[in-house]
């Protein structure tokens, strides 16, 4: 986490990519106008105004980061800047903000819904002061189903826990995970496979056998031999094939209660499940949610669920992103007949995914 400083009458903000930089308006000497609808904030005569707009339009370069403009409330508030905040984010993304039109309905200029739907600039009001829930919400985002006992000081150090989590590597992992054929998976994508795919051989274990035999044992001699639970699974042939993440098949009672399990559903298998990440797509992220269940039409004479797994920090973006996420999972399903279809996010603890949880329940408690 770094601070942008103002040095000189020149606003210096540090590199923006692997960081949260934070530009603090709250207090100092700042003076916002708002003329002919266009804003500026000047620092000592400056108007810095320009220079954001000028970080803006290098933020999709680079790595994951976060420029945090803090502005006063009261900015917004009084009648001489009244719509500053929606000014400075149109300033921002260069796209129009919804207006009225005589009517009284709202319309849009031509590319806003685009813009901003791509745009890498939002406004975020705090929704969460209490110090407690915010940690949950914390740990929420990065998939833990709760703070650690000795609480995370920063959230790099969440942000390292999951890092952590993803890369530890175990055997059993591996030897459960395979990669694309196609040679273009992400290690991201790759982990997160694999941290999925143990933890639900985990839920089997725990139908199948309990305690009675070691998690080792049992991926060694009932679920490799058989086929049970495999990664990169082929269904048909030639160009019309398709390849799931992960697929779980098999008639014996403690498969399908080890999903039960696994899921909190009463779902049945043969089953599949498809990981995106969410990363690296740009503003075509939620197409791909589309195009994985798009693949499927067809091919589902072997399959009864298909659970699209996302991670959580996708529902944070606001509840009309998270909506419209759960709206491409439900229209597309719909054409899939006689499968079940779940949008899910994964559920982390001890070190492993213990399970899925609906995408209904989180944005319920983040948007309530």
């Amino acid at each position: 986490m770094k601070q942008a400083e103002f040095v000189a009458n020149e606003l210096r903000v540090p590199s923006v990519p692997g960081a949260i930089v934070i530009v603090d308006m709250t207090d100092g000497d700042w003076s916002p106008s708002l003329t002919n609808g266009r804003p500026s904030i000047e620092h000592s005569g400056v108007d810095i105004v320009p220079e954001f707009v000028d970080h803006v339009e290098t933020l999709y370069g680079g790595g994951l980061g976060y420029l945090l403009i803090n502005l006063p409330h009261s900015w917004d508030d009084s009648f001489r800047l009244s719509g500053f905040f929606d000014a400075f984010v149109e300033q921002l993304t260069a796209a129009s903000m919804p207006e009225s039109d005589e009517r009284g309905d709202t319309t849009e200029k031509t590319g806003v819904l685009e813009k901003l739907q791509i745009s890498p600039v939002t406004i975020a009001t705090p929704r969460v002061t209490d110090p407690e829930v915010f940690g949950a919400r914390v740990a929420q985002y990065y998939a833990f189903d709760s703070m650690p006992n000795t609480s995370w000081e920063t959230i790099a150090q969440a942000d390292s826990a999951l890092q952590t989590l993803l890369r530890s590597g175990r055997w059993t992992q591996v030897v459960l995970t395979e990669r694309q054929d196609t040679g273009d998976e992400s290690d991201r994508h790759y982990n997160w496979k694999g941290v999925i795919t143990e933890g639900l051989a985990r839920a089997l274990r725990r139908e199948a056998v309990g305690n009675n035999e070691s998690f080792g044992r049992f991926v060694r001699e009932t679920l490799l031999p058989e086929d049970y639970l495999t990664t990169e699974h082929r269904f048909g042939e030639g160009e019309n094939s398709v390849v799931a993440d992960i697929y779980l098949k098999g008639s014996k009672p403690w498969i399908r209660n080890g999903l039960a399990d696994f899921q909190i559903l009463d779902e049945d298998v043969p089953a599949v499940l498809e990981f995106e990440t969410g990363f690296a797509e740009s503003a075509f992220q939620y197409r791909k949610i589309a195009e994985t269940l798009d693949k499927y039409q067809g091919q589902t004479s072997n399959i009864n669920s298909i659970y699209v797994v996302i991670p959580p920090r996708l529902l944070y973006r606001g509840r009309q992103q998270a909506e419209l996420i759960k709206g491409i999972v439900t229209a597309n399903a719909a054409v899939l007949e006689e499968t079940t279809v779940k949008c899910c996010i994964p559920i982390l603890n001890n070190g492993t995914c213990i399970g899925l949880r609906l995408v209904t329940d989180l944005t319920e408690v983040l948007y309530e």
